[in-house]
């Protein structure tokens, strides 16, 4: 922060330093900070499509599902931004619960992005609101299968389990979630 913070009062009209600037915010996590620094980055640069999903994605976080939609609906309409832009849009939907819209961005961000845990899950998520049990299942153990250490992705098969009527599976997935969240808990261990 310091290092860019200095890059910014020698070149104060340069958009990237706000981006970076905003991004180790979003990574400490300070998420008022990295908003001021994305639309700082906006004001210079209104149509910046990276500068519109970065905002949009710290909106999601803070809550503002409607601002965030706003600008990551512009932001993927340049779609020069990546697949991100797209799962986050997903996100706002998913929220909003407009899961048939959400589930067409998760498609497209696996277009550009096949084996993204967070995806899988997030799509995963969609169909289990939708009832489709099928293609949830497919999915969330494909979320597992590609990052076994996410609590999240272990509880949403948890639930599709029960929903299933398959409480034993559904008691396998909950004592992993259990045992993650008690290793996450755990003070980590220096080797020296």
């Amino acid at each position: 922060n310091l290092a860019l913070t200095q890059a910014i009062k020698l070149k104060p009209n340069e958009p990237a330093f706000y981006l970076a600037l905003g991004n180790t915010w979003l990574k400490k996590p300070d998420l008022l900070e990295a908003e001021q620094a994305f639309r700082h980055a906006l004001r210079l640069q209104s149509d910046n499509p990276e500068a519109q999903m970065f905002l949009g994605y710290t909106l999601l976080l803070q809550g503002n599902y409607s601002g965030a939609r706003e600008l990551l609906e512009k932001s993927v309409l340049k779609q020069s931004t990546g697949p991100e832009a797209f799962y986050y849009l997903g996100l706002v939907l998913q929220e909003e619960n407009d899961h048939e819209r959400a589930i067409e961005l998760f498609k497209k961000t696996l277009q550009l992005s096949p084996s993204t845990a967070d995806v899988h899950l997030a799509l995963g998520r969609s169909y289990l609101n939708l009832r489709d049990y099928p293609r949830a299942q497919e999915e969330l153990e494909l979320a597992v299968k590609l990052k076994p250490d996410d609590p999240k992705a272990h509880y949403q098969l948890a639930v599709l389990y029960a929903r299933l009527k398959d409480p034993q599976r559904s008691q396998e997935q909950m004592k992993i979630v259990e045992r993650l969240e008690e290793a996450a808990k755990a003070p980590k261990r220096s080797t020296p």
